[in-house]
C-alpha cells in the first residue's frame, strides 16, 4: 500500500542465473511493456549505482513480502551464494523503492571462506507486523535477526552476532527454516 492505493506487486529472483532480486508493479492489468511494470532491480551487475550491490548473491529462495511496525512494506531476503561480500547477509528492501533500508551483516564470510544467507523465514506478531527473521548460511549456522523496532538503527542479528544454532559437521543451511508460534507465548 503507498501513494494512498493497493498495488499489485510481483517480487522475484534470478535464481541460479544473474545476481538480482527484482520487483514488477502488476496493478494495472492492461500490459503496456514489460519496462511500464518494472519497480526496482537490486543486482550484482549495478555495483556502480547501488551502495549494496556486491551483497546480492545467487538467491535461490523466495523473497518474504511484509509490513513494518513503522507501516512501511518491504521484501526481506537472504543476500544468496557467491556475492563479492562473500559473506551470509540479510537484506531489507522497501517495496516500492527498491531502497536498501537495512544489510544485516552476519560477520560470517572470507574470501578463504565464502558464505551466503539462505531462505528466510519471518516472524510476525499478533497485528501481522514484522518483528524478526530467522535464516542459515553456508557455513552451518542459524541465524535470528531481530527487526521489532521502528528504528532500522536498532535492528541487529541477534545473540550478539552469534548464530543461535551450528551444524556440527558445517554442512550448509540453505532451505528457510519453518516456524510455528507455540501455545505459551514466543516462536519455535
Amino acid at each position: 500500500y503507498w501513494g494512498n492505493r493497493w498495488h499489485n506487486v510481483v517480487v522475484g529472483t534470478t535464481g541460479a542465473g544473474p545476481k538480482a532480486v527484482f520487483a514488477l508493479d502488476v496493478t494495472n492489468t492492461e500490459f503496456n511493456g514489460l519496462k511500464s511494470s518494472v519497480l526496482w532491480e537490486l543486482s550484482d551487475a549495478n555495483q556502480s549505482v547501488q551502495a549494496n550491490a556486491d551483497a546480492v548473491g545467487h538467491v535461490l529462495h523466495e523473497p518474504e513480502v511484509g509490513v513494518l511496525a513503522d507501516g512501511r512494506w518491504v521484501v526481506v531476503v537472504g543476500n544468496g551464494y557467491e556475492s563479492r561480500s562473500k559473506r551470509a547477509q540479510l537484506l531489507v528492501v522497501e517495496l516500492q523503492t527498491g531502497r536498501v533500508i537495512a544489510r544485516l551483516d552476519t560477520g560470517v564470510g572470507s574470501d578463504s571462506q565464502p558464505n551466503g544467507l539462505g531462505g528466510v523465514a519471518l516472524v510476525r506478531d499478533g497485528n501481522q507486523l514484522i518483528t524478526g527473521a530467522f535464516a542459515g548460511d553456508l557455513r552451518g549456522n542459524v541465524w535470528k535477526f531481530d527487526l521489532a523496532s521502528t528504528q532500522p538503527s536498532e535492528w541487529k542479528v541477534s545473540y550478539g552476532k552469534k548464530p543461535m544454532y551450528t551444524v556440527q559437521d558445517g554442512r550448509a543451511i540453505t532451505a528457510a527454516p519453518v516456524t510455528v508460534t507455540h501455545p505459551l507465548g514466543g516462536v519455535v
